[in-house]
């Protein structure tokens, strides 16, 4: 993972990247240091945010947080709203950096945004906000899904509206 991340952030004109970690590896203490110290050599801080797809132990989070903080590495939690509920992560908020809303997962491909989910896109930003939090809205697939972001004030967001992920083999080339 860490040479596919050095070859990535050769080629991109943006340092500012981010890597997916499932809660077993995020956990493992020698890829901690491993990226850790990858950081510390070739990055800024901040411009690393480690995406947990998974929430770790509240306890194991509490612990390793600090030391992927204590790198400049930032925390996200990926896929608010939909696969990591409220109930569910709101101890957990205080050790990490941003939160994502995943858009995506919310709606089928094209349809419209209902206003259940504008109502909890809105519900994650304002935690995210009191918390001063960075929030993510991603899956932005339109200039409706602009403009929405814009009416809700949300200023960082992704999506194939902007631009399609690219293969690794691109990087490796």
């Amino acid at each position: 993972m860490i040479q596919l991340l050095d070859y990535a952030i050769q080629e991109l004109n943006n340092h500012h990247v981010s890597i997916n970690l499932t809660a077993r590896q995020f956990a493992n203490p020698d890829f901690q240091v491993a990226i850790s110290h990858y950081v510390q050599m070739h990055l800024l801080p901040r411009e690393l945010t480690v995406e947990l797809v998974a929430t770790p132990e509240l306890s194991e989070l509490q612990q390793l947080s600090v030391g992927y903080r204590a790198a400049g590495i930032l925390l996200a939690f990926d896929d608010v709203g939909s696969d990591n509920l409220f109930q569910q992560i709101k101890m957990m908020l205080p050790y990490v950096n941003t939160v994502k809303f995943a858009l995506q997962n919310m709606r089928p491909l094209g349809t419209p945004t209902t206003d259940a989910i504008v109502s909890t896109l809105k519900f994650w930003f304002d935690k995210a906000e009191e918390q001063q939090m960075l929030f993510t809205f991603e899956g932005i697939e339109s200039a409706a899904d602009v403009q929405l972001a814009n009416h809700l004030g949300i200023t960082r967001g992704q999506g194939y509206y902007f631009a399609k992920p690219q293969l690794p083999a691109t990087f490796m080339a």
